[in-house]
C-alpha cells in the first residue's frame, strides 16, 4: 500500500530523463546520441560537457557552503584532493579560483576522469595550477600518508558503499592540521534526497516514506519505461555500484545527520564542525533569486534542534581537522 501512494505522488509530478548538456549526469556517456558519434564528435561533445560544468563551478562556487572562509587565502598554494570530481569542471573552476598548486581529483568512473584529462590537455596549463585526475575507489586512496593539505568533497557522501572506510582513508592522507570540508544532501532533503529527480519532481518524499518504499516505487516506474529510456534505467546502477547498502533511487546510501556524526566521531579527527545551512540557503534557486536566500535565514533558528536538522538542511555541511 505504501508503495502504490508513493508511486501514485511520484506520478503527480511525474519526470523522464533528458539528455540536457548543461548539468551533466554520468549516464550520457550512455545516450544513444552520444554513442551515435564519431570519434572527433564524441570528443568535442565531452569538452562541451566539462566546459558546462566549469562554468557552474564559477558560477555557483563551493566557496558558498563556507561564507565565514577565505579559501583564497586557506587553499593558495597548497595540495587539494576532491573527493568525487565527476569531470571535473567544477573542480578546475575552484581550483583555479583559489590560486592552488595542485588539485588532485578522484572519481570511481573511468569515463568522467577521461574527460576531465581531456578538458585540461586541451585547455593547457595557463592558470599555473597543477591538476591531476585519477580513477579509483575512495575507500582505498593510492596516495601516502599526510598528502595533502585540505580535501574537499561535494554530494558525493551519499552515494559511497562505505563511509567509514572513505573517512579513514580522508584522515590518512590529510597532513596533520589539515582539514576536510564535507557537503552532501541527507536522505530527508525534500528536494531530491533520494535522487527520484529522473522520474518525478515531486518535493518532499524522502518526507513521508523510507527508503525502501521509495526504490520499489522508483523500481516500478522506471521499469514501464519505453526502451527510449533505457540508458537511465537503473539497472545499470548496479553495475557501476554493486554493494547492497545502496538503497535509494539511483545508487544512494541515504545516510542521515545522527548516523553519519556517530561515524565521524569513529574516525579520529581532532575537531569537528557542523555549519548551519538552512533549506535554499545555497543552490541555484538562491543564486537565481537573492531573495529565497534571505527567507531561508528564517529556518537557521530551527537548525539548532539536531533532529530537524535532515529535514531543514538544504545540505549538511561539516568541517573536519586531522
Amino acid at each position: 500500500m505504501k508503495v502504490e501512494i508513493a508511486k501514485r505522488l511520484m506520478q503527480w509530478m511525474p519526470n523522464t530523463p533528458s539528455y540536457a548538456l548543461a548539468h551533466f549526469q554520468q549516464e550520457y556517456f550512455r545516450h544513444p546520441d552520444f554513442l551515435s558519434l564519431n570519434g572527433p564528435g564524441k570528443k568535442k561533445q565531452i569538452i562541451q560537457f566539462v566546459e558546462n560544468d566549469f562554468r557552474e563551478g564559477q558560477y555557483k562556487p563551493f566557496d558558498n557552503y563556507y561564507p565565514g572562509y577565505d579559501f583564497r587565502q586557506l587553499f593558495k598554494d597548497k595540495t587539494i584532493l576532491d573527493l568525487g570530481c565527476s569531470i571535473g569542471g567544477k573542480s578546475i573552476a575552484w581550483a583555479e579560483r583559489w590560486k592552488v598548486r595542485q588539485l588532485v581529483g578522484i572519481d570511481i568512473n573511468k569515463q568522467s576522469v577521461e574527460a576531465a584529462k581531456l578538458f585540461i590537455a586541451q585547455r593547457g596549463g595557463s592558470s599555473g595550477v597543477r591538476f591531476d585526475f585519477r580513477t579509483c575507489a575512495s575507500e582505498h586512496l593510492p596516495f601516502h600518508d599526510g598528502r595533502f593539505d585540505a580535501i574537499i568533497t561535494e554530494d558525493t557522501i551519499e552515494h559511497l558503499q562505505d563511509i567509514r572506510a572513505t573517512l579513514l582513508e580522508c584522515h590518512r592522507v590529510l597532513r596533520k592540521g589539515g582539514r576536510m570540508f564535507c557537503v552532501f544532501p541527507s536522505y530527508r532533503f525534500p528536494f531530491g534526497g533520494a535522487h527520484l529527480g529522473s522520474a518525478a519532481r515531486t518535493p518532499f518524499l524522502e518526507w513521508l516514506f523510507a527508503p525502501t518504499v521509495l526504490n520499489e516505487a522508483y523500481r516500478q516506474i522506471t521499469s514501464g519505461w519505453e526502451d527510449a529510456f533505457s540508458w537511465f534505467k537503473p539497472e545499470h546502477e548496479g553495475k557501476m555500484n554493486p554493494s547492497k547498502k545502496i538503497r535509494g533511487g539511483i545508487g544512494t546510501n541515504c545516510i542521515l545527520r545522527k548516523e553519519f556524526e556517530r561515524i565521524v566521531n569513529g574516525i579520529g579527527f581532532s575537531s569537528i564542525e557542523f555549519l548551519s545551512t538552512p533549506l535554499l540557503s545555497v543552490g541555484n534557486t538562491s543564486v537565481r533569486h537573492p531573495v529565497v536566500k534571505r527567507f531561508s535565514r528564517l529556518l537557521k533558528p530551527l537548525l539548532k534542534i539536531p533532529a530537524l536538522a535532515d529535514y531543514l538542511s538544504h545540505r549538511l555541511v561539516y568541517i573536519f581537522k586531522a
